[in-house]
């Protein structure tokens, strides 16, 4: 995915590199060199979003649409501004 769209979050449309982070689908941890520098294995998240992912707190359908945790207070949600509806940008 990262070879899709190089600049902007994937969710927000953040295009500030300052912000941005490369988001490994598969983590860095438990992946080979291979794994590592493929492309296909991540996108760019600002890096609110890109902590979300890597705690497990949101992931995403195989279409795009946002999975949010259930272990997220509603009230935490709400302060983050983050909805089901969210979709990653392709």
């Amino acid at each position: 995915m990262l070879k899709n769209i190089i600049g902007i979050c994937f969710i927000s449309g953040v295009s500030d590199n300052r912000l941005l982070i490369a988001s490994h689908i598969k983590p860095w941890s438990v992946s080979d060199n291979k794994e590592r520098l493929d492309t296909e294995n991540g996108f760019l998240l600002n890096v609110l979003y890109d902590k979300l992912f890597d705690l497990g707190i949101i992931s995403f359908t195989e279409t795009g649409d946002m999975l949010i945790s259930k272990s997220l207070k509603e009230e935490n949600i709400e302060r983050l501004h983050i909805t089901k509806s969210v979709n990653l940008i392709f």
